[in-house]
């Protein structure tokens, strides 16, 4: 999901190989940990933002986000991946720092694309992150949507469509 939403706003790094990134993770959540060794990050640049594959793990310090949509435990082997799908899930892709600040980047990147003409940046976000067009129901809230409360929030609630999150 994070690289899906990095890709989405056109900031993944696609830099294979080298050492594992550490994205930024709050101070508080840095606190609880045994070692409290994780870099303070202030903002993230595109450094922090390779793959996901590519993100440092330490069995003392969890990555808030990761955590939130079932990141094997590093302690234990597992054969099978566990999958839950929890109101956290959602609260973290509606109000997380790093997706705001993605679908601040996606609209940004769509704007250049589309200009000022809604109905077109409409289609670009849904391009960008679904893969098709939006129906004409989608299209319609998606337009008023965009109209009432800005381009980022409708980047925003497409993070949060099934169809961005699962992948069948």
């Amino acid at each position: 999901i994070r690289d899906q939403i990095l890709a989405a706003s056109g900031s993944l790094n696609t830099t294979m190989h080298g050492p594992g990134v550490r994205p930024r993770i709050h101070p508080d959540v840095i606190a609880t940990s045994t070692t409290r060794k994780w870099p303070t990050v202030i903002r993230e640049t595109s450094e922090h933002w390779r793959r996901s594959i590519y993100v440092f793990m330490r069995r003392s310090m969890r990555v808030p986000f990761f955590e939130t949509f079932d990141v094997p435990d590093a302690m234990q082997s597992r054969g099978v991946r566990e999958q839950t799908t929890v109101v956290t899930q959602a609260l973290m892709l509606l109000n997380n720092p790093f997706v705001l600040r993605m679908a601040g980047r996606m609209a940004e990147r769509v704007i250049k694309q589309a200009g000022d003409d809604v109905d077109r940046q409409v289609t670009i976000a849904w391009q960008l992150a679904i893969q098709r067009d939006p129906g004409p129901r989608e299209r319609r809230l998606s337009t008023d949507l965009v109209t009432r409360h800005g381009l980022p929030s409708l980047c925003r609630g497409l993070f949060n469509v099934n169809e961005f999150v699962i992948i069948e």
